[in-house]
């Protein structure tokens, strides 16, 4: 966790508080479509606050698009310098 233990067990808390609350509020009118509603808003909840403590304080980006423009290892050849250097192997 990179010494962001506090930071995720906050998040943690609170997508429980979110359930939590949605159970409660739900569950009553709604039955099992209330609780199954308010477990899937607590998990958009609990990643959308894991996302932000990801970025923000690792600055490390996370989301599926976007981010660098072809930095990785598969694009290394493309640069003039051979693929299997950035393995460790070759010359």
């Amino acid at each position: 966790m990179l010494g962001e233990q506090a930071a995720c067990a906050l998040v943690y808390a609170g997508a429980f508080a979110v359930n939590l609350i949605a159970c409660i509020a739900l569950i009553p009118r709604f039955g099992m479509t209330g609780a199954a509603a308010s477990v899937s808003a607590a998990l958009i909840v609990e990643s959308i606050a894991l996302f932000w403590v990801t970025k923000c304080r690792l600055q490390l980006h996370v989301f599926i698009l976007g981010g660098r423009k072809r930095n990785s290892i598969l694009h290394a050849g493309q640069r003039g310098r051979p693929t299997s250097q950035y393995f460790g192997f070759g010359t």
